[in-house]
């Protein structure tokens, strides 16, 4: 469905995450601002706004909400990148923006450690492939997995779901041929929360570009989540990262992704 427009997004920020089965944020914390004002750089190219699809309009249910999930126009905002390549996505929880990647990549794989999301994940797959599975559900830690894809994406949380963490399994598996040379990852943080932000500075001399993407999902979150601290968080700036595997080297700290 390329005919969907997109919508506007401002271009500034990768898995989606892996979670427990109780909706909170990533760190299960109130939010803390952390300054952050410089520039992204360098920019993603410039592809054809037919491959761009509007997410929000695709999935106009979605189950989760920010901050249990990446907000759905941060999503929109990845899937020009997806056009005509193969995806994993880890930590895929509810599956909102799964269900809105497989429309856009050749072939998508949804990992999952939680078995009742796995389930969940299945019966969506169906349902959005009109009863052939629009993307396929492996069920287990990605440390487990013998993984392969253009692209992989994700959005951290700990203790399970570390970027640096999440990069250097890759590298090692592209080592060992299990990961195609070519495979980037689509990495997600968001601006003002403590862990991505530190994140972000310590792996973005990694990143071939990086957008941010302005998004606002407070009505829904509103709506969704009862915790007003939660609402605090559902309007703000995320930054994307392309970093390419090969880049990634073995002998970082864990500590610092």
């Amino acid at each position: 469905m390329r005919g969907v427009a997109m919508e506007r997004v401002v271009v500034l920020i990768t898995v989606l995450w892996t979670r427990s089965s109780a909706a909170k944020p990533r760190g299960g914390e109130p939010f803390k601002s952390v300054a952050e004002s410089d520039p992204p750089r360098p920019l993603p190219p410039t592809l054809p706004e037919s491959l761009s699809l509007n997410c929000t309009a695709l999935v106009p249910q979605p189950i989760d909400t920010h901050p249990i999930r990446s907000p759905q126009i941060v999503h929109s905002a990845i899937t020009p990148f997806l056009a005509g390549r193969s995806l994993v996505e880890i930590g895929t929880r509810n599956g909102d923006g799964m269900a809105c990647f497989a429309r856009a990549a050749k072939s998508a794989v949804a990992v999952e450690m939680d078995a009742d999301y796995c389930r969940k994940l299945e019966q969506r797959a169906l349902a959005i492939g009109d009863g052939r599975a629009a993307f396929t559900v492996r069920c287990d830690r990605y440390q487990s997995l013998a993984l392969d894809a253009d692209v992989f994406t994700w959005w951290q949380q700990s203790p399970h779901l570390k970027n640096l963490q999440v990069l250097q399994h890759l590298r090692r598996q592209l080592d060992a041929r299990v990961v195609r040379p070519e495979a980037v990852a689509i990495v997600l943080f968001e601006v003002g929360f403590p862990d991505d932000m530190r994140s972000f500075y310590r792996l973005r001399n990694l990143s071939k570009w990086e957008m941010s993407v302005a998004f606002d999902e407070t009505a829904l979150c509103k709506r969704k989540l009862r915790q007003r601290w939660f609402h605090a968080r559902a309007h703000g700036t995320f930054r994307v990262a392309e970093i390419r595997i090969a880049d990634v080297p073995l002998a970082l700290d864990f500590n610092l992704g």
